[in-house]
């Protein structure tokens, strides 16, 4: 009697061992399909990306991945997995191993290249990073404080904008041709009054490498003593172990 006791037992540990593998394999699954399902939602992101970027004529350069090596992976693996769902699911191995090893980092990979085709774009479009020197030094001698600061806001919109690629393109595209062109409206207004030609380029000077003597000509020093702004400027001797300039 003890030994049927036993062997019955025995016979339901078999069982609740194999119900209870059955539950982790169900609960791995599980698993499986929600990373699954992410990885996904990252690749119609990704699509929908370059599909609007394609819509607008913006190259994406990708140096060691392409969205055709995405797919063929992809449809790699759901045809493995069609013809056997276990290959997926070895029992000593999860899906980082094997599922997200292969896709994941070509999708992070593709992305950044388009956020560097982004950038690149916008950076010969709508960048004017060649005025920031100047327009810091403007702040130096303008009358009109408050349009340089509205100036500044404009090109701050406009610089957090290149450096996130948004989710509507299209709407992203207009609303930076508005940006710059109230940049520019700003740029314009900018009050000098009676200011001589010499002095937008005498100011991009000291505002990079520095002016020489002779940049500071008759004509410009009488403007900078008439607006009292003279006094604003000082002449150094070069650092030449710093100096990058020509």
């Amino acid at each position: 009697m003890l030994i049927n006791d036993l062997k019955k037992l025995g016979e339901r540990a078999k069982n609740l061992k194999k119900a209870r593998d059955s539950r982790n394999y169900s609960k791995s699954y599980e698993t499986r399909k929600d990373e699954l399902k992410e990885i996904q939602n990252k690749l119609l992101s990704l699509t929908e990306k370059i599909r609007s970027f394609n819509k607008s004529k913006i190259t994406i350069s990708s140096k060691s991945v392409t969205a055709k090596n995405i797919k063929i992976t992809f449809d790699e693996l759901t045809k493995k997995f069609n013809e056997e769902p276990s290959s997926i699911l070895p029992p000593e191995t999860n899906l980082d191993s094997s599922v997200k090893r292969y896709l994941d980092p070509m999708i992070e990979q593709f992305d950044d290249d388009i956020s560097s085709a982004w950038k690149d774009y916008c950076k010969e479009k709508y960048s004017d990073n060649d005025r920031t020197s100047l327009i810091n030094a403007l702040k130096r001698v303008s009358q009109d404080s408050a349009n340089i600061k509205d100036l500044q806001n404009v090109r701050i919109q406009i610089f957090e904008k290149i450096n996130k690629v948004p989710k509507d393109l299209e709407q992203e595209l207009v609303n930076l041709k508005e940006l710059v062109e109230k940049r520019e409206s700003h740029f314009a207004d900018l009050n000098l009054e009676n200011a001589p030609e010499s002095l937008y380029p005498f100011l991009k000077k000291v505002g990079q490498e520095g002016a020489m003597v002779n940049d500071l000509t008759d004509e410009l020093r009488v403007w900078l003593e008439s607006t009292k702004l003279l006094n604003e400027f000082r002449i150094k001797f070069v650092d030449y172990n710093n100096f990058s300039g020509s």
